[in-house]
């Protein structure tokens, strides 16, 4: 069964709620949020976790994780943190053991030899990463 948008919500605020202090300093703002959409082909769920940079870099120790749960098939919106995202994810039917390296993807324009990092208009733009149920 999918994670309802409700059950992602929550695991979203509750993963990144524990990395607020490590990310603002005193009296700063909260950082700002764009729209990911996972896509998982496959009939399989998977977990899937995301960790938030303002670099391309996937470094699951230096960024803050910022989204961990099951997804279903389809589409999953969620809306969380971060320049550039680095996902990975599990293989049906081992969901807990497996994480791939990662993959990043940032939501500033030009992509190898675009700006080295985001503008407030950026984070409006819609990242979508594809997973898949099985190696």
């Amino acid at each position: 069964m999918a994670p309802r948008p409700a059950h992602l919500a929550i695991a979203c605020l509750a993963a990144f709620g524990a990395h607020v202090p490590a990310l603002l300093a005193a009296g700063a703002a909260p950082p700002p949020t764009g729209p990911v959409v996972l896509q998982l082909v496959g009939s399989e769920s998977v977990k899937a976790r995301i960790y938030a940079s303002e670099r391309r870099e996937c470094h699951e120790i230096e960024n803050a994780k910022v989204f961990e749960a099951m997804v279903g098939p389809g589409a999953t919106s969620l809306t969380v943190p971060g320049c550039c995202l680095c996902v990975q994810q599990t293989f049906a039917p081992w969901t807990t053991v497996g994480w791939t390296q990662g993959t990043v993807g940032c939501r500033f324009p030009g992509g190898k030899f675009g700006r080295k990092q985001c503008e407030p208009g950026d984070y409006a733009r819609t990242l979508e990463v594809t997973l898949t149920s099985r190696e």
